[in-house]
């Protein structure tokens, strides 16, 4: 399988370019997916993507953090969220698992929690910065938002970060070009890879891959990008249509 980083600029990083595709009638879906051939990650730079290597080299993907649909926010509340919390618990050690739910999920709980932690997981609302991108960010308890501009001040040491909730890998529409969004601002404050989402995904189609990818993580051995490419395949097989598995991107390593 051969191996490919993008670094898409402009209005491109808004599309999922390893979902483009080419009709073929001897697949089941009739088309010949990108992700068929080879194995994508995405990068905000070169030089980011460096960083994102060294860091893979430094930190194990030990201990891991869990953000649980944190509440009360004025956002709906997930169905799902309570089998994916499971589905990820499932595949961690207890004593190496610490997790935030509902109101205990403040900024500040969580700010403190991620000092001790090399994986994070948060599963729950995001707010998109379309027009400010440093104002996007993952919304917690009280409608409190970690922001972008939050972790470009923070230093971390986490080797995959996963933002399982709505568009949290979206840049600005304003300055496109200049690649402000979560998943910099997350290699820039200390982190190897983020794994996030283009747009609005649905809650239990996202619990379903979350269910595969880290049981390919964690369970099979195989990378972070295999293991998402593997969970996108298998969901695809199941729910034909991108806007099931497509959504979600590995930005870094």
């Amino acid at each position: 399988m051969r191996a490919i980083t993008l670094i898409p600029t402009g209005l491109l990083s808004l599309l999922p370019l390893h979902a483009a595709w080419t009709p073929d009638e001897g697949r089941p879906t009739g088309r010949r997916y990108a992700l068929d051939e080879l194995l994508f990650t995405y990068a905000p730079s070169a030089q980011a993507l460096l960083a994102a290597r060294r860091m893979v080299n430094e930190a194990e993907p030990r201990r891991l953090l869990q953000v649980v649909e944190p509440q009360p926010t004025s956002a709906p509340c997930l169905p799902a969220a309570r089998d994916e919390a499971r589905y990820v618990r499932d595949c961690w050690l207890q004593e190496h698992y610490t997790s935030r739910w509902h109101a205990a999920a403040t900024v500040e709980s969580v700010r403190q929690a991620l000092a001790e932690a090399d994986v994070l997981h948060f599963n729950g609302h995001a707010a998109a910065g379309w027009s400010n991108p440093l104002r996007g960010g993952l919304l917690l308890a009280h409608d409190n938002i970690f922001t972008v501009a939050d972790w470009q001040e923070l230093q971390v040491h986490l080797r995959l970060a996963v933002l399982s909730a709505c568009e949290t890998g979206v840049s600005g529409t304003d300055l496109p070009d200049e690649v402000i969004g979560l998943p910099a601002a997350l290699l820039e404050a200390g982190c190897g890879g983020v794994v996030a989402s283009l747009w609005t995904v649905g809650d239990r189609s996202t619990a379903t891959l979350m269910d595969h990818f880290y049981r390919l993580w964690q369970r099979k051995g195989l990378s972070p990008a295999e293991a998402l490419r593997g969970a996108q395949l298998a969901l695809r097989d199941q729910k034909a249509h991108p806007f099931h598995w497509a959504a979600f991107t590995l930005t870094g390593v």
